[in-house]
């Protein structure tokens, strides 16, 4: 354990935090319950709700965001409890192994992707949010990074999406009218497909609810020439706990 996960715990023993799903003082999240979540069937794999069923992607995620999916990434975004970017990055880890792991058994890809190539993590880029004042996302994906090296699965952060214009809110519009008041608001960057290492590229996102955010991430990667394989996120708010 490093100084830094020292000083996060005794912060939330100060704090008098307890795990949000057993009530155990200490971490927000227990490693007790992290690997219940892990092991239990709480993730899934579904394909990317898109108007087009012929060009749905997969879509790997670790929680169903309706339950216990909410609790965590709401304490984390909004809550302040910034040390279960530890925990949702090793859940995001397993969502994307997942995803990978579903186009291996379809045929998309050979198994050799896992071991011979560099897995292409490309995170869908956040709204400013100054209030929040840090990147929810950046913090997941680097633990996720983390937990894949510990696997020895090689994979490279390739933040190459940037925004284009902002969107209104979307909280009150069906998946047809989010679909086209997202669309047109991202953009890769230039020669981003010259950039990118040989290997698998996946979309990922904390949370995927209607599918319009990942699909323009898709979109925008797409028009600048590179192949998206698969789209993973820690939770999915369509998805129904089990």
């Amino acid at each position: 354990m490093q100084l830094s996960d020292w000083g996060s715990d005794l912060a939330d023993l100060v704090l008098g935090r307890a795990c949000l799903m057993c009530s155990a003082p200490g971490r927000s999240l227990c490693g007790s319950c992290l690997e219940t979540l892990r092991s239990g069937d709480h993730g899934g794999m579904g394909r990317l709700d898109d108007l087009d069923p012929r060009r749905a992607l997969p879509l790997a995620y670790a929680l169903p965001y309706r339950t216990i999916g909410s609790t965590l990434v709401l304490a984390y975004k909004e809550h302040g409890h910034h040390r279960l970017q530890v925990p949702l990055g090793v859940l995001l880890a397993d969502a994307l192994l997942h995803a990978l792991e579903g186009q291996i058994a379809d045929g998309t890809l050979t198994s050799g992707t896992l071991t011979g190539g560099t897995l292409v993590l490309a995170p869908v880029p956040s709204h400013p949010r100054p209030a929040r004042g840090f990147d929810a996302l950046a913090g997941i994906v680097r633990h996720a990074q983390r937990e894949l090296a510990r696997r020895h699965i090689p994979s490279v952060n390739a933040p190459v999406l940037q925004l284009s214009r902002r969107h209104g809110t979307l909280k009150r519009l069906d998946r047809r009218h989010r679909i086209s008041t997202v669309h047109g608001t991202m953009r890769a960057r230039e020669s981003v497909r010259d950039r990118l290492p040989p290997g698998p590229v996946v979309v990922v996102d904390d949370v995927v609810t209607s599918g319009a955010t990942a699909r323009e991430a898709i979109r925008a990667l797409q028009a600048s020439g590179v192949r998206v394989t698969a789209v993973a996120a820690v939770a999915h708010q369509t998805a129904q706990a089990r």
